[in-house]
This record gives C-alpha cells, structure tokens and sequence, in this order.
C-alpha cells in the first residue's frame, strides 16, 4: 500500500495494534503506532486501549506513558483504558491505587466493567478486606442493572466466611446460591456453617445443612457440629435438641461425643437449665417427635455434672416411659454420678442391670468400677476387676493405675510398689503429683480421691 503511495487506513494498523497485543508485542504495537502518526493519521481509543493491552506486562511506569501520549493526542478516555491501569495495579497489589482510579471514573461519569471491578475484588481479597470488597461488590450491581461475574461473589463469600464477617456472608450467599442458583464446593458449605455457628445463626446454619443435603452431599459429623454450636449459643434449646435428634438419626454419634458437647455445656450452667432441657424433651416425645437415647444420656450427664444425683436417677427410670432403651453409655453416665457420690450400693445395682441386659463392659466401664471401688476401705475388688480388665484385652490407663497406687499408699499397702512397677511395664511414667504424694506416705491423697470426679 506504501509503494502504491496509499496510505493504510486507521483500521488496519488498530488491526495489527491488536494482534501485537494479545501475543503481547508491546515494541511491535508501537512501532505501528508511530507508523500511523507518520501516515498522518490520528490515533483513537481503540488505538490506545490495544496498546496499554500490549505492555500489560510492562512497568506501571510504562502505562502510564501511554496515557500520556493520549493526553497529547486528545484521544477520549473510556472504560477500556481505565481497566488495563487498574488491572496492572490490582496485579501489583496496590489496592488504594485502584480505589483511587475507580473514584476517578465516577467523577468522569465513566461506568468500570465487570471484569475490572473483578480484578479490583481480588486485590482487596487477596489483601485481606472482606468487607472493603463485598462494599464495592455491591456498589457496582446496586448502580444500575450490570451484574458481577460469579466468580467475583465466590471470592467475596469465601473472604467473609475466612473472616466470619456474617453481613457480608449472609449477603453473598443470598446472591449465589438464592438470586444465581450457584453450586458451592463442600469446603466453601463449611466455612459458610462456621460463620453461622460464631455468630449464634441456627436458621442460617439450617438453611445450608439444607443445600448440601439438596445436592447430595453426604453430611458427616463435622457439618453438624457448627449447627449444634449455633443452637447453644443462640439459647435455642428446641432447636438444639432437634438438631441432636437429626444427628443422632444419622448415626454420627456412636463414636464420638464430642459433637454434642456444646449442647450438654450449655444444659450443665445450672439445675434450671436442667428443668427447660427436660421440658423441651418431653414435648417433643409427646408432639411425636422421635428422641434418641442420645439426648436422653446428655440429660443424664448434665444432671451428673451439677452433683443432682437424684435428678440423674429420676431422668434413668422415666426411661420406659420415654420408649427409650438405655444403652452402655446411659449406665457410664449415672456410674460417673455414682463415683462422685460415693454411693458403692447403688453402683452394684447398676452393674447387676447391666448384666441382667447383657451388656458388654468396655474398658470406660472397668475404670468407673475401679474408681468406686477404691472409695471404700475394704478394697479388695479393685485387683480382681484390673485383672478381669486385662483379660478380656483392655489396656488400663495410666489415671487407673494412680488412682489404685494412691489408695494403696494411704492404706500402707504394700501392693502399690507392685502397681508401679506395672505401670512402668506399660510404658506409663507417673505424674510428679503422684510421686509427691508416695513420698509424703500418702497423706494427702484421700481429700484428691473424695474430690476425684
């Protein structure tokens, strides 16, 4: 065309701009733009925004240069221009830069786009400002009709959820999962469940319990636990002792009780909590509801741990009344009450119950027997249920073995240097505290034992 003394059109060398671009030929881009303006012919917008697009990689410095060049050329700013500066500032981190420049826009009257209003969030996530970028988030939809990328309110959820920021959580995932129908991966649902739990929301924890079992996702202990958590801390013991229910109906509980440790924490405060616990349990047996031995237990337990042994009792023989069966852990509950009481009568009957039921003792069992045991001055016992114990494969634990070396101390009986040298057998080193008291004969371990719970 040069030879055919024409000059090439502006659109073709936007064209070759534009492809030096986006294989990113920065010195190629401008070597064509001095061509134009040695052809006589004026840059534009487009002109500059392949340009800026080609040193996107460049120094900041770099952009700004071009900027310049269209300063003196009088090429009109757009959106375009805008999104390559802060797209190189947001890449570089410089998060008051890129507010700086969106500030900029507004007072031009220039609307940013989604995807640079994009790169602004991820600097601000990147950074650490959850809210900062769930407030822009918001800012740029509640302008007008344009709507985020999906991925900008993942990364806004994510950052408030990492930072139990609640307003900003429940708002992002009212967008995504009500407004937009987005599936969340499993991990994303879980830190969701947290924020919900530390800020006492059992609706909202129920609500995402509900979304995962809607998809399919197989619920396992861990997603519970923050819904349990949510209830107690909120003072929602109906919904509590649901959500117990519901766990219990899954069978998360059979080896582990740590999940519904929030809740008998929160029952144990006092004997009124003790009453509206129990209330709520019988309403919901009479409204139909199904309870699970597993409620019935904590009750139990909770009544143990505000030294109502009578209570406790009373609780154990409404069973039958409750269509409940008590189980193995329903007994170690009441023994634990029984030790701390002392009450070595009551004890052997709830042993007798138990093996009248068949119930096969646990190594829990043989340690609650033994520590009963050691409450009374004759015995005797304890040796035979240690060897009973071991016999049937249960390692007793090295709380076991001090308890009976302690007795045998105070008592002068010389066994507690047979019970040492088998502790040390099992691998066991005993406790400074118990070596203070071998050496002061004892004295003072009958006050320890009394106050043992």
């Amino acid at each position: 065309m040069k030879q055919g003394q024409s000059s090439p059109p502006r659109s073709l060398h936007n064209d070759l701009i534009h492809v030096c671009a986006v294989v990113g030929l920065p010195t190629e881009a401008r070597a064509f733009l001095q061509d134009m303006q040695m052809m006589g012919e004026e840059p534009d917008t487009q002109t500059f925004d392949s340009l800026l697009h080609a040193e996107r990689f460049s120094d900041t410095r770099v952009l700004y240069e071009v900027v310049d060049m269209m300063r003196k050329t009088n090429t009109g700013t757009d959106d375009r221009i805008f999104h390559h500066i802060i797209k190189r500032n947001a890449f570089q981190g410089q998060v008051e830069m890129c507010l700086q420049l969106l500030s900029i826009m507004e007072t031009m009257k220039i609307e940013p786009s989604a995807s640079t209003v994009h790169h602004v969030i991820k600097v601000m996530v990147n950074n650490e400002l959850p809210r900062l970028a769930w407030e822009v988030a918001l800012a740029f939809e509640d302008a007008g009709s344009r709507r985020l990328q999906t991925e900008s309110w993942l990364n806004c959820l994510e950052a408030c959820a990492d930072s139990l920021f609640l307003e900003g959580t429940l708002s992002c995932w009212q967008k995504l999962t009500k407004d937009r129908g987005v599936v969340l991966h499993e991990g994303l649902y879980l830190k969701v469940l947290n924020t919900a739990s530390r800020h006492a929301q059992p609706t909202f924890a129920f609500e995402v319990l509900d979304s995962m079992e809607a998809l399919g996702i197989a619920l396992d202990e861990h997603h519970f636990s923050p819904l349990l958590e949510a209830c107690c801390k909120d003072g929602q013991l109906v919904e509590a002792f649901t959500a117990l229910e519901l766990i219990a109906s899954k069978g998360l509980l059979e080896s582990s009780s740590e999940i519904s440790r929030p809740l008998l924490d929160f029952v144990a405060a006092g004997s009124n909590s003790v009453d509206d616990a129990w209330d709520i349990f019988e309403q919901l047996h009479r409204d139909g509801h199904g309870v699970s031995v597993t409620s019935f237990n904590l009750l139990i337990e909770a009544s143990v741990r505000i030294n109502d042994l009578p209570r406790a009792l009373g609780i154990f023989q409404a069973a039958d009344t409750l269509d409940i069966t008590p189980n193995i852990e329903t007994y170690h509950a009441l023994l634990s009450g029984v030790v701390r009481a002392g009450h070595h009568e009551l004890g052997r009957e709830l042993v007798q119950e138990m093996q009248a039921a068949a119930m096969a003792f646990t190594s829990k069992t043989y340690r609650l027997l033994i520590s009963l045991s050691l409450h009374r001055d004759n015995y005797e016992e304890v040796f035979f249920l240690l060897e009973e114990m071991k016999r049937k494969g249960f390692r007793p634990g090295v709380g076991v073995y001090e308890e009976i070396i302690g007795k045998c101390v105070v008592k002068n009986d010389a066994r507690w240097r047979l019970a040492v040298s088998e502790a040390k057998q099992q691998g066991y080193k005993l406790s400074d505290s118990l070596q203070a008291l071998i050496n002061a004969g004892g004295k003072e371990f009958e006050q320890a034992l009394s106050e043992k719970t």
